[in-house]
């Protein structure tokens, strides 16, 4: 017989355990179910000796009819646990999950002052880390204070995503510090522009007489990869989806899935009169998604100022039209316009809430986002 009732894992018996359950004793194992930040566990199993079944489950321990959260400071573990009147720790699964943080998060062009200070005036740079594996969503000027940080914890081994290669989301690439380094591994992947394509179009800015230092004789051991729309591939066990979206000279939107979670990151793209479908295919379901809000309804359409109908950027009212339809988890207001103050950003981010809901925020420099792991299936070790 099989249950499928949560354990309490604030039971003292489940948190001291006995492993010496040995794996053939399992006959089945359950899928745990996730939330939001949390994890939460299921038990499926018997063993021989011993009760079965939902009375035995309660023996064990189990909570009948909620669901038991992990603790916090357990986030990243699933315990799988046999429905046992002595509850026996079978085997301790680690599940990683995904860390979002912002180090720049405006567009066009670098802004810095007083009056954009709380928000940050840095360029495109979003660093995304699955487990061990480390992603960069573009190399705006921003990515400059992440690679001393990257650098204050050993070699760097980074995987550097970039939508386009408008001088915002490449500028930072030149004084990004552990390309210089013969110990870090660099692998940059983009699409072509319709001029260049992206070694072309990165060596062009490193060259003189704009920059003293050619993209050829930076020290690190990189990787330059040209990626299509539609295409899939996989960065450590994160896997990476691509979809151009509608900006000029073409944008690439990113999905990262890893650990049971995701988020989209659509910069740079302009919406049309219905939610964009490709966009909605890729962002469907999403845990997190960060996208353009450059611009007001007002400033889009020219009823505040000259119009900004296809500069290819969008409006914080298309983003959470966009995050209703695909039902992500939370919208990230990103690509702030450099004239945009911080007050300005906060009442933006007011308004999105309304039209939203409370999990609508406005990016900011240093901001992050953890996503608990959220495991599959648990296999029994042969």
């Amino acid at each position: 017989m099989n249950v499928n009732v949560p354990v309490n894992v604030n039971d003292p018996d489940v948190q001291r355990g006995d492993r010496s359950l040995s794996d053939r004793d399992l006959t089945d194992w359950g899928r745990p179910v996730g939330i939001r930040g949390r994890r939460i566990v299921h038990v499926h199993g018997r063993t021989s000796g011993a009760p079965t079944g939902r009375d035995g489950a309660l023996e064990s321990g189990a909570v009948p009819g909620i669901s038991q959260e992990i603790p916090p400071k357990s986030c990243g573990t699933l315990v799988a646990i046999g429905t046992l009147a002595e509850v026996l720790m079978t085997q301790v699964a680690q599940v990683d999950g995904m860390m979002i943080e912002f180090w720049g998060v405006r567009g066009s062009i670098a802004s810095p002052g007083p009056d954009t200070a709380g928000v940050g005036g840095n360029t495109s740079c979003v660093a995304v880390r699955c487990g061990d594996t480390q992603l960069v969503l573009d190399a705006g000027t921003g990515i400059r204070r992440l690679g001393d940080a990257l650098m204050g914890a050993g070699p760097v081994d980074v995987t550097l995503l970039l939508s386009h290669q408008h001088w915002d989301h490449i500028q930072g690439l030149p004084f990004f510090v552990p390309a210089y380094l013969p110990s870090t591994k660099l692998r940059i992947v983009g699409g072509h522009n319709g001029v260049w394509t992206l070694p072309e179009t990165l060596s062009h800015q490193m060259r003189a007489p704009v920059f003293p230092v050619r993209l050829d004789e930076l020290g690190a051991d990189i990787c330059l990869q040209e990626v299509r729309h539609g295409q899939r591939f996989d960065v450590g066990p994160a896997e990476v989806r691509v979809a151009k979206l509608n900006h000029p000279g073409g944008v690439f939107a990113f999905r990262i899935d890893h650990g049971g979670r995701s988020m989209v990151y659509a910069t740079d793209t302009e919406h049309y009169a219905c939610v964009d479908p490709t966009l909605l295919a890729l962002t469907e379901g999403a845990d997190v998604l960060v996208y353009d809000s450059q611009y007001t309804p007002d400033e889009y359409s020219g009823a505040r100022g000259r119009s900004k109908v296809g500069w290819g950027h969008s409006t914080y009212v298309a983003a959470c039209e966009v995050a209703r339809s695909a039902g992500v988890g939370q919208l990230v207001l990103f690509h702030h316009d450099p004239q945009r103050t911080d007050t300005e950003v906060a009442h933006i981010e007011e308004r999105s809430r309304a039209l939203f809901g409370p999990t609508a925020v406005a990016a900011r420099e240093g901001m992050r986002i953890e996503l608990a792991g959220v495991a599959g299936r648990v296999e029994a070790a042969a």
